[in-house]
């Protein structure tokens, strides 16, 4: 490209240049025939080049001598701390951009503009110094029009994935909130069994909404999406690490709701919002990029898409590859980027962690209530052994005999202790129920009665102590006995032939 006109600024005074360039010097720096068109601007040293630009009277200055350059109405603007050529590159720091004043801005015209100016310093500059010309062409420009289509289906996948864990939380807390845990914990469901079960069905589901939403993206956008890269370093790693570790999450969350109102679906969808809006203010700062990716699971889980996509998309800008092609050496280019590679590590982890964290957020009410007892064993009332003959033969034939097939029912030591551990409703009760006998608990009011009877149907948990059952109870009222054998029998996990036997 033949520039007419440009702006050279250099640093005045300064002990690097012995010598002030001229208007020959700048049209020589862009291999222009005439110097004409070209000024020269000095600034003070300690004033940076950005804040020197923004002057209004150097504003004023570019307008006059860069307006109708040329037909785009640009004109290059150089500026380096050392114009001597014989000085090695090595040591000199040079800054150049483009003034414009057209109304219409093109961003491949001024792409491959400023790509030239940087050619013809680059040339200048490495042949005054009696080096070999350096070889600089545009192969490509890509404006932010082709970018934008595949970096929007990111933002759509990214959007996928942090709203959609939200909405498979309100299962767990409707559970909770509606006592179904409570009632298939009576019939020996354990919490590892509904967390696993529950799990596997919203990972499916999960899962196929995700699965969609890829093929949709490949199929409208084939030449960016369709590819190994893509395949191998985001897709499969965000099916399994990705959506695993925001479900988990999510159940974390969910597991301190006591229900879902109106205000918690909001913040927590807007929470998801806010995690896929968050990678745009940390492209600002890479070091605050890579603490969201190692403190937040779900940014870990949005990153890899995000980062990836940008990666796959500009490797293969750069090699000219389209739709199946595979970049050279794609895996070192891939794994050179930080935050591809913290992302895919920090989601190895998090998947342990918050597998750690979802159990003890489980357990978080007993192992507070062991604690308490631990700290206040002194201030533990026991039935005193010896006032009542009964009691004492109770607790011993229980305590020999312990998970005694006559007894139907059989109580150890329970205790339930409201928080914040204050509030004591039960205090170490014990007894057996065997068949055939008739049993009631007597007691004044707020002797503990329903809260027994509450830990015995599995409608509230004991602080402390054991219960079990060993008849089951129908659970719904409006399905026969037969159903409710097979209900039962599928929970614990008995073969369908097995269970018609």
């Amino acid at each position: 490209m033949q520039f007419n006109k440009g702006v050279c600024v250099f640093d005045s005074p300064s002990s690097k240049n012995k010598k002030e360039p001229t208007a020959d010097d700048c049209a020589k720096l862009f291999n222009a025939k005439s110097s004409s068109g070209f000024k020269v601007l000095s600034k003070v040293q300690v004033t940076g080049i950005d804040g020197f630009l923004e002057q209004d009277d150097v504003i004023d200055m570019m307008k006059q001598y860069c307006d109708g350059s040329t037909e785009e109405k640009v004109c290059p603007v150089f500026h380096t701390d050392v114009w001597s050529t014989s000085v090695p590159n090595a040591k000199r720091e040079a800054s150049i951009g483009l003034y414009s004043v057209s109304p219409i801005y093109n961003s491949t015209v001024i792409a491959a503009t400023i790509m030239s100016a940087y050619s013809s310093v680059m040339n200048y500059f490495a042949g005054s110094s009696g080096g070999s010309k350096a070889q600089i062409r545009v192969e490509a420009v890509d404006d932010f029009k082709k970018t934008f289509l595949p970096l929007f289906g990111a933002f759509v996948q990214i959007i996928i994935l942090s709203v959609l864990p939200a909405t498979f939380m309100e299962d767990t807390v409707e559970d909770k909130e509606a006592c179904v845990r409570s009632q298939l914990s009576s019939i020996g469901v354990s919490s590892a069994h509904y967390w696993a079960t529950t799990f596997v069905v919203h990972w499916i589901q999960y899962a196929i909404i995700y699965i969609v939403s890829v093929i949709l993206l490949v199929s409208i956008l084939p030449h960016n999406f369709l590819n190994l890269f893509y395949t191998t370093g985001v897709f499969i790693p965000t099916l399994f690490f990705g959506l695993t570790n925001n479900l988990l999450f999510s159940y974390i969350v969910s597991s301190f709701l006591s229900n879902i109102q109106q205000f918690a679906r909001i913040s927590c969808l807007f929470f998801s919002l806010c995690v896929s809006a968050s990678l745009l203010a940390v492209q600002l700062n890479s070091v605050a990029g890579m603490i969201m990716i190692y403190l937040l699971p779900p940014f870990a889980s949005v990153a890899l898409t995000f980062y990836g996509t940008k990666v796959y998309y500009f490797t293969n800008a750069y090699y000219w590859i389209d739709g199946e092609q595979a970049a050279p050496e794609g895996s070192s280019i891939y794994f050179a980027h930080m935050h591809v590679y913290n992302s895919l590590i920090a989601m190895v982890c998090h998947t342990g962690l918050l597998v750690i964290l979802l159990v003890a957020s489980e357990n978080r009410h007993l192992a507070l209530h062991r604690c308490q007892n631990l700290c206040q064993r002194s201030d533990e009332t026991s039935y005193p052994q010896g006032e009542d003959p009964g009691v004492d033969e109770e607790i011993q034939r229980i305590e020999e005999h312990r998970h005694n097939q006559a007894n139907l029912l059989e109580v150890r030591h329970i205790g339930k202790t409201y928080h914040p551990g204050r509030v004591k409703a039960v205090r170490d009760v014990t007894f057996g129920v065997t068949r055939g006998e008739i049993f009631g608990l007597l007691g004044p009011n707020g002797a503990g009665k329903t809260t027994t009877m509450s830990v015995i149907v599995g409608d509230q948990k004991p602080s402390r102590g054991e219960c079990e059952i060993r008849a089951a109870q129908p659970l719904f009222p409006c399905i026969t006995v037969a159903e409710h054998l097979f209900f039962y029998a599928k929970i614990l996990g008995v073969h369908e032939g097995l269970a018609e036997k």
